[in-house]
């Protein structure tokens, strides 16, 4: 009897975990539709290249 409640306690501690992450990256992607309405007009590149080059830094840092 022990053992079928250790085994179901890991198993729904396994389904909790999974849902979890699975909801995390579901929040993290980015909306398509957003991300090009929310862009300023004239020099995005500039803008980009200074974001990328600098998202480059922290990670290596």
């Amino acid at each position: 009897m022990t053992q079928e409640l250790i085994l179901v306690a890991l198993l729904s501690g396994l389904i909790g975990l999974i849902w979890v992450m699975r909801l995390a990256a579901e929040e993290s992607k980015p909306a398509s539709g957003q991300a090009h309405e929310s862009e300023p007009s004239g020099n995005s590149d500039d803008i980009h290249h200074g974001k990328g080059a600098l998202k480059h830094q922290t990670m290596t840092a």
